[in-house]
Formats: C-alpha cells, structure tokens, sequence
C-alpha cells in the first residue's frame, strides 16, 4: 500500500474488510444449506426409496420405512 495517502489506505482497509465480511457471510450461508440439504435428505429419503423399489418391483412394502 502506498503509505502516503492515507484516503487511499483507508479506503482500500474498508474494502478489504467488506471482502472479507462477504466472504464470512458465503461461508455461513453454505454451512446452513448444507445443514437444511441433510434434513431433507433425512426427511425425504426414506420415501424416494420407497418410489424407487415401487418402480422397480412393483411393491409398496418399502414406503413402511423407520425414520431414521
């Protein structure tokens, strides 16, 4: 940086830390969709599972899955 002006120098902090900020933000909101993903899958897995063997035997016993 360019020590002799000091506008300059605070300016390019400011932008810096709003970098940095936005970056922390992403990370936050990626974790939570992560998490929000897992759930789901969670909550809906066991009856995608129990779709996928009624297409492929042609039996509904699957759907009676335990939660996990």
């Amino acid at each position: 940086m360019n020590e002799s002006n000091p506008a300059r120098c605070r300016d390019l902090r400011q932008i810096e830390h709003g970098i940095r900020q936005s970056q922390q933000e992403n990370r936050s909101k990626r974790q939570r969709f992560r998490q929000d993903i897992e759930r789901l899958r969670r909550e809906i897995g066991p009856v995608f599972t129990g779709v996928q063997n009624f297409k492929d035997t042609g039996e509904m016993t699957s759907l009676n899955c335990v939660r996990p």
